[in-house]
């Protein structure tokens, strides 16, 4: 697991980057899987999101996880971020 320093500067801010490495899950999802929207088995995810929690000494209620999509491809998107009115 991974923190940074420039998070780190920020009081009411628990945070933390974790990769594969550990985790409940297996085979194509193999590591710390915290994908409640993926295919792995429910379970796991569980396990590893208390995992995480544990580790953040937090509630894993109070945990946010960032979507993260791993392709094989690059994509270029505009974003248009002018509210109509």
């Amino acid at each position: 697991m991974f923190y940074s320093k420039q998070l780190s500067t920020f009081k009411n801010i628990k945070h933390i980057f974790f990769s594969r490495k550990k985790g409940f899950s297996k085979g194509l999802y193999k590591g710390l899987n915290c994908g409640l929207g993926s295919n792995d088995n429910s379970q796991n995810v569980m396990k590893n999101l208390d995992f995480v929690a544990d580790n953040m000494n937090a509630n894993i209620n109070d945990l946010l996880i960032e979507l993260l999509i791993v392709c094989d491809y690059s994509h270029e998107m505009q974003v248009d971020t002018m509210a109509d009115g």
